[in-house]
C-alpha cells in the first residue's frame, strides 16, 4: 500500500498521469489525508538527517537552534524540535485541507465542477506530497553542499511554479474545469493556504514574545 502510494506521488509529476488518477474515485478525505501524512514523515525523515549531520558538526543546542532559528539550549532542545515538528504537521494538515476544501466548493458552486472533495483532495495531495519530499531532498543537499544554495534555491523556486500549474492542470482535469474556472478555484486554494499562514505565523510569533524566544539573527 506504502510503495503504491509512493508510486503514484512521483508518477502524479507528470500530467498525463494526473488525466489518469483523476478517474479514481475516493469516498473519504481520509485517503488524502494518508498521502500528506506519508510525505510528511518522508520529510521529517530528512529533517532528522540535516539535524543528526548539524548535532555531529555544531552540537545539539547549536544545530537545534540554527534549524528552528531561534536560541534553545539544554534538555529543551531536542524536545522543542520534536514539539515544532508536530506543530507543523498538524497546522500544515488543517491548512490544506481547509484550502482544498474551499477550492473543491469554488469549482463545485462557482464552475459546476465534477469531482467530490475526498476525490480532489486525494489528487491534489499526491503531487504536493511528491513536491513537498522533492523539496525536502533539495533542502538536504544544499546543506550538504553549501556552494549550490544559489542554484537549488532557483531550482526550488521554478518547482513551486510547477506545483501551481500542477494544481491548476489537476483542477482543471478532475472537475472538467475551463481555464477560467481551474485558475479561479486554484486562486482561492492559494489565498485560503496564505490566510491560515499568516494566521499562524502571527500566533507563534506572539508567542514567542510572550515566551521570551530569542530569534537568531541571520548569518551573513
Amino acid at each position: 500500500m506504502i510503495e503504491e502510494t509512493c508510486r503514484k506521488m512521483f508518477l502524479s509529476l507528470l500530467p498525463e498521469n494526473i488525466d489518469k488518477f483523476s478517474k479514481e474515485k475516493k469516498s473519504s478525505p481520509k485517503d488524502g489525508l494518508k498521502v500528506y501524512a506519508l510525505a510528511w514523515a518522508a520529510t521529517f525523515t530528512l529533517s532528522l538527517i540535516v539535524l543528526a549531520i548539524g548535532i555531529f558538526r555544531d552540537g545539539m543546542d547549536t544545530a537545534v537552534s540554527n534549524y528552528l532559528g531561534f536560541a534553545v539550549s539544554g534538555a529543551f532542545s531536542f524536545a522543542a524540535f520534536l514539539l515544532i515538528s508536530i506543530f507543523g504537521l498538524i497546522w500544515g494538515i488543517a491548512a490544506t485541507y481547509a484550502a482544498q476544501y474551499a477550492g473543491n466548493w469554488v469549482a463545485k458552486n462557482a464552475f459546476n465542477g465534477k469531482a467530490d472533495f475526498p476525490s480532489q483532495f486525494w489528487l491534489i495531495m499526491l503531487f504536493s506530497g511528491a513536491l513537498m519530499v522533492a523539496d525536502s531532498i533539495l533542502g538536504l543537499l544544499s546543506y550538504l553542499a553549501p556552494i549550490l544554495e544559489i542554484p537549488i534555491g532557483l531550482f526550488s523556486l521554478l518547482l513551486g511554479i510547477y506545483g501551481v500549474y500542477l494544481m491548476y492542470y489537476g483542477m482543471k482535469s478532475i472537475h472538467k474545469l475551463e481555464a477560467s474556472g481551474a485558475i479561479v478555484s486554484v486562486l482561492s486554494i492559494m489565498l485560503v493556504q496564505a490566510l491560515i499562514f499568516m494566521a499562524i505565523a502571527f500566533f507563534v510569533g506572539m508567542l514567542m514574545v510572550l515566551l521570551g524566544v530569542t530569534a537568531l539573527a541571520p548569518q551573513l
